[in-house]
């Protein structure tokens, strides 16, 4: 492999006779293309941490107001109503 070239890497448990496994790799590493591949090609399917850790930040969320709560005026809500610290 190529210096500073990263790929992403598969984590695999079995619990409860139910094969999970996790995707995860730097940017561009080809997880959306693998994440895209398993629910077509071989109906397995997809949960995707980012798009649940997103939800679970949204304004009116629980966690959301936990946040403002922790760091009150450090936060900006951007665009997407993305959160980040100044």
């Amino acid at each position: 492999m190529a210096k500073g070239v990263e790929t992403f890497r598969w984590t695999v448990l079995l619990q409860d006779s139910m094969l999970i496994v996790g995707l995860t790799g730097g940017i561009a590493t080809g997880k959306s293309i693998v994440s895209n591949v398993l629910p077509q090609k071989h109906h397995l399917p997809i949960i995707d941490a980012d798009i649940l850790a997103h939800k679970a930040i949204e304004p009116g969320n629980c966690a959301f107001e936990q946040i403002l709560w922790k760091f009150g005026d450090n936060l900006v809500v951007q665009e997407r109503d993305w959160i980040r610290l100044r």
